[in-house]
Parts: structure tokens; C-alpha cells; sequence
């Protein structure tokens, strides 16, 4: 067979859905993936947001050890008795890494790694908000005269569940992006 000539090209285009147009160049694989090159700058985001989860839950994990007795009954600190934040970074991290190396080969099997990597991040995300959310609506709700601690506690928290949103937000864009690519017709 050689190589198709101009006339034959836009039949075998039509043959290769989720292929853009290309005057007259067949792709250079199957297995090649057109993703935003927005998607890298999200897997930043991503990552950052893991490394700052990270560092959140670690600043938690302290004032939780040397402040342990003054949180006493009046606060239960989820996030930090959990280790929300330091657990689920990793999992936000190898999400972003995953995302950034989609855009940066743009090979199909990173796509399914992406996907799922970033579909559990979400239901990490999730989870984490849920968690969150209780343990500031519990604080709220309690009529007890609030200390130094708790106030710290709850504005970890506060960060903690800004960043788990963005992180949510930013994977579920990448994930439309990705089936977008994946399904393109």
C-alpha cells in the first residue's frame, strides 16, 4: 500500500473518529490522544494541591499531638484524627503526575491511567469534603466558649477543605476533558 494521496485522505480520516483534520497527513498512530494542552496545567494544579493537603494535614497531625487535651469534647477533629490530609495527598499527587504525563506523550494508555487515577481522586475528594463539612458543622453547632486551639483547628480545616474542592473541581475537568477525547466523534 504507499502512502494515501490527498484524494484518499479525507475517506481514511473519516474512518479515525476523535482525529482532527489534517490537510492531507494521516496520524502517526491510533494510539495518540488529542488532549488540551490545558491538561498539563491542570496536573500542576493538582499536584500542588496534594503537596499543600500534605503539608495541612502534617501542620494538623501537630497541633493535634501537643494540643490534644484542650480539644477535649467541645471539638472532634476529624481531619485531623484521620489524617485526611496526609493520607489522601498521595493520591492526589499520582493523579496530577498522571494527567501531566497524558498531555506530555499523549498515549492512550496513560488515558487509562488518568481516568481512574482522577476518578478515585474524586471519590477521595468527596469523601474528604463530606468529612470536613461534618466537623465544621459540628464546631458551629457547639455552644461551648471556643480557645486558641480549636480556632487554629478549625482554620486548617477551613483550608483543608478548599483545597480537597479545588482538587475535586480541577479532576473532574480533567476527567470531561479526557472521556471528550476518548469518545470524540
Amino acid at each position: 500500500m504507499g502512502v494515501p494521496s490527498e484524494e484518499a485522505a479525507p475517506s481514511q480520516r473519516a474512518l479515525l473518529p476523535g482525529l482532527p483534520e489534517q490537510k492531507g497527513k494521516m496520524p502517526q498512530s491510533l494510539n495518540h490522544v488529542w488532549i488540551k494542552k490545558e491538561a498539563r496545567m491542570l496536573g500542576a494544579i493538582q499536584i500542588a494541591s496534594g503537596v499543600i493537603n500534605l503539608f495541612l494535614g502534617m501542620i494538623w497531625a501537630r497541633l493535634l499531638v501537643s494540643q490534644l487535651d484542650t480539644f477535649g469534647k467541645t471539638y472532634i477533629p476529624i481531619a485531623g484524627v484521620s489524617a485526611y490530609g496526609v493520607w489522601s495527598s498521595f493520591f492526589f499527587v499520582i493523579a496530577g503526575f498522571c494527567t501531566m504525563m497524558l498531555e506530555k506523550t499523549r498515549e492512550r494508555c496513560w488515558m487509562t491511567h488518568t481516568i481512574f487515577t482522577n476518578v478515585l481522586s474524586s471519590c477521595i475528594a468527596l469523601i474528604g469534603l463530606l468529612l470536613i463539612s461534618l466537623e465544621l458543622a459540628i464546631f458551629s453547632s457547639s455552644k461551648k466558649r471556643v480557645i486558641w486551639p480549636q480556632k487554629c483547628g478549625k482554620l486548617l480545616s477551613e483550608y483543608l477543605w478548599l483545597f480537597t474542592s479545588l482538587q475535586f473541581l480541577v479532576s473532574c475537568v480533567v476527567m470531561h476533558w479526557i472521556l471528550k477525547a476518548k469518545y470524540r466523534r
